[in-house]
């Protein structure tokens, strides 16, 4: 949908992209760093931590500044490398 979105939009100058983080840490995913999905999450990750707010912020913020103009139809992913698993 990214890609078709970002096709279709793009002759009008419009970038088109998606950001896709992991699991991202907050007041109510913290409290459950000890149950087994997390743990098991965190297993599945190359880089093993939590994905925070300025983590995504960043992602989100690149694309949208004058650098990356010409960032369209991608997936930008920021999961720790758990997509690599």
């Amino acid at each position: 949908m990214t890609q078709v979105t970002a096709r279709e939009l793009g002759e009008h100058g419009i970038c088109v992209n998606t950001v896709m983080p992991a699991q991202i840490a907050t007041p109510g995913t913290r409290g459950h760093s000890g149950t087994d999905t997390f743990t098991h999450t965190m297993s599945q990750q190359a880089i093993r931590e939590f994905v925070t707010p300025e983590d995504s912020a960043g992602l989100v913020a690149f694309p949208a500044s004058d650098d990356g103009r010409l960032v369209t139809g991608q997936s930008l992913v920021c999961d720790g490398g758990g997509l690599l698993h």
